[in-house]
């Protein structure tokens, strides 16, 4: 005879710690990218100083849509890798790559000025906190 099936069922484990973490560390990465990406491209069509209230509105909504889309993307990577506990999974793979995210756009926003690619808000190099930055050229 075997196993009674009636009460018997596989334990639960959570899964490891490397399958969520890694697509959120890739999201965050790919999220730093693509700021970096937008302010390259913001480079290219910005204003004569002083920058008007639309060119940072503009920077901020793009800057969101990146980090939130790779937020997101590390979502669906950290639900289809797991196999159990998959909110939880997808709920640490999201947020460590918006961890990530913030502070790789924390640190490209925070020295705009200092590569003349990059610049889209700066007078010069210099460290000034984002909101900060984005406040003063409105």
């Amino acid at each position: 005879m075997g196993k009674p099936t009636s009460g018997w069922r596989r334990p639960l484990t959570l899964p490891p710690l490397r399958r969520v973490l890694v697509p959120g560390l890739v999201g965050g990465a790919v999220g730093t990218v693509a700021v970096l990406g937008i302010q390259a491209y913001l480079h290219r069509w910005q204003p004569r100083p002083p920058h008007s209230g639309h060119f940072a509105l503009a920077q901020v909504v793009w800057i969101l849509l990146a980090l939130v889309a790779s937020a997101r993307g590390a979502a669906v990577a950290g639900f289809v890798t797991a196999r159990q506990f998959r909110l939880l999974a997808t709920l640490v793979a999201a947020e460590s790559a918006a961890l990530v995210g913030i502070i790789g756009m924390s640190l490209v926003v925070t020295t705009d000025g200092c590569l003349p690619i990059l610049n889209t808000m700066g007078k010069g190099c210099t460290w000034q906190p984002p909101w900060d930055r984005w406040h003063h050229s409105c």
